[in-house]
């Protein structure tokens, strides 16, 4: 309840800058993330990549300090968020993260100067095909 009255107040008031926030709430406490992250509403919120960016908007990792655990935690909290806002299609918790996990490493990919050979949109469904068996491959 205590942590509760914190999550809204920090995001009504906007006082901490979101890169702070992030990284304070991932290093220090994850039970105010957990509550954070409850605020979120992805009811009917079908197209993912679109529900991920929104989400990494208002917890933008990549300014953040974060570890590659810390980054996978975020994401499993979405994942599970995701999910419980949206049942119906039947995804897993697990398929959402694949899928978000992928589309930030397509991300990297594209935009990551000192790549140069960009992957395809046939070479991300052909690599990302093995971890999201529930999702119709067509």
């Amino acid at each position: 309840a205590e942590y509760w009255e914190a999550v809204v107040s920090t995001q009504s008031t906007g006082k901490l800058k979101k890169e702070e926030l992030c990284t304070y709430l991932v290093n220090h406490r994850r039970d105010v993330l957990d509550e954070f992250i409850q605020l979120e509403d992805y009811t009917n919120q079908a197209v993912l990549p679109n529900v991920l960016r929104n989400f990494l908007q208002n917890f933008p990792a990549r300014h953040c300090k974060l570890s590659q655990e810390d980054l996978g935690l975020l994401l499993q909290k979405f994942s599970a968020r995701y999910v419980h806002c949206n049942p119906t299609p039947g995804l897993s918790r697990e398929t959402v993260y694949n899928i978000c996990f992928s589309l930030m490493l397509l991300g990297a990919d594209l935009t990551h100067p000192l790549i140069k050979n960009k992957m395809s949109k046939r070479e991300f469904i052909r690599n990302t095909r093995h971890v999201t068996p529930e999702v119709d491959q067509d």
